[in-house]
């Protein structure tokens, strides 16, 4: 797959928020910083203070020990978060080391998946064509109330499979806060980063690491199958990702199956979602030939599901030119049998959704004067914070534009 490189801004969603290892240290390196000036400000007054170490200018009495305080307190908080944030990173790897475990694989079925070995006979032409979620038409239909029967345009809800790469956690945390929800039940693979706490103690409880995984189609089908509907307001989700997320759903939602599968077995779910799903959303933000996972994901919704029912997902930072040539060269793979195997042209829409939002914080600091005179004050500005924001009002026109190719395509609906 050479041709077009896809350059540092493919790369940059990847690390627009802090992963937990990278949080910790950071978190820990404050925290020892704070410590230090806590004591420095303690014993400023004291007589253990060198003499010659004192600022020439008069610090008002009670200065040091505010001071102090206040850098205590944030002491503790970074001990905290660091601790916190340890503690997470640390059951990532156990979770992670127990998936690719070949000593608890030989327990588990044998799901080896292997590429078709002919080519489709007929690969009909591509065309790519993308375009920003805030261009798209907002749905015409009423927007109400969530039910078992009907989503938030009135249609039945579907079934959506989130598919991306395990360590884009922005954008999972985007798509989550994006309106999907609100037109279907979503089903996506967890990566060992969204462990929580509560999983973990229960297998070191347990001594048993085989039943936090889904293994087999017997354990995924039950969980395929729940459909659960939420009302509408304000909640917060666990266990999806490696953080809480928050979000408000005006409308109401439907359920998010979050599958944990152990390292045998998420290619075969993989294909078990691709046969029960109305909709695939394939977010190739971050992607890069070397990300094996989001190949295979890739080439398997070219192999198994017509191109109609899939939006392939992108960031505002994406190039465009290299996801186009990556999604080419998926398509002239394609295997025998394909649904898109057919002599009239397709067509791949690529929507690039989410936007960037950078802020900064600022502070008023005080620069003391000599004696007599009026401190100085002037503002500090902090570090620039870059974050991934999502726009509900926009993914809806995304995910109608969807069902409506869904419901062209498949007329009679799905039982």
């Amino acid at each position: 797959m050479g041709g077009v490189r896809p350059g540092r801004r493919q790369v940059q969603v990847l690390h627009m928020e802090p992963k937990r290892a990278a949080a910790t240290i950071s978190y820990a390196f404050l925290a020892v910083l704070l410590t230090a000036f806590a004591v420095v400000a303690r014993l400023y007054r004291s007589e253990s203070w060198p003499e010659e170490w004192r600022l020439s200018a008069d610090v008002p009495k009670g200065i040091p020990s505010t001071a102090a305080a206040v850098a205590a307190f944030l002491a503790l908080t970074c001990l905290v978060a660091a601790v916190s944030n340890g503690r997470r990173w640390h059951i990532a790897r156990v979770v992670r080391r127990w998936s690719d475990d070949p000593r608890l694989a030989t327990f588990l079925p044998d799901n080896a998946w292997t590429p078709a070995a002919h080519p489709a006979d007929v690969i009909p032409p591509l065309d790519v064509t993308v375009t920003k979620a805030r261009k798209l038409p907002k749905p015409r239909a009423r927007l109400r109330r969530v039910t078992r029967d009907h989503n938030v345009v009135g249609d039945r809800p579907l079934q959506i499979a989130y598919l991306r790469l395990f360590e884009n956690q922005p954008r999972m945390r985007t798509f989550i806060q994006g309106s999907w929800r609100e037109f279907g039940y979503v089903h996506l693979l967890r990566s060992a980063t969204s462990a929580t706490p509560a999983e973990y103690r229960q297998v070191k409880k347990s001594h048993d690491a085989s039943g936090l995984f889904i293994s087999s189609r017997e354990q995924l089908l039950p969980v395929l199958d729940r459909g659960t509907v939420q009302a509408k307001g304000r909640r917060r989700l666990k266990g999806i990702g490696p953080t809480t997320i928050k979000v408000r759903d005006k409308y109401g939602s439907y359920g998010v199956h979050a599958l944990l599968c152990h390292g045998v077995f998420w290619k075969a779910a993989v294909e078990v979602l691709l046969e029960r799903v109305d909709l695939v959303a394939l977010d190739l933000s971050g992607f890069l030939p070397e990300n094996l996972g989001t190949s295979y994901e890739l080439q398997r919704a070219v192999d198994r599901f017509p191109v109609e029912r899939v939006v392939f997902l992108a960031d505002p930072r994406t190039n465009h030119a290299f996801i186009a040539e990556q999604l080419q060269a998926a398509w002239s793979q394609m295997a025998a049998g394909s649904p898109n195997a057919v002599p009239q042209r397709k067509e791949a829409v690529v929507v690039v959704t989410d936007t960037i939002a950078r802020s900064q914080s600022t502070q008023t600091v005080s620069t003391g004067g000599g004696p007599g005179q009026a401190p100085r004050m002037h503002v500090q500005s902090g570090p620039v914070q870059v974050r991934l924001v999502a726009r509900r009002k926009e993914t809806r026109g995304v995910v109608a534009l969807a069902q409506g190719r869904i419901n062209e395509s498949m007329p009679a609906g799905r039982d």
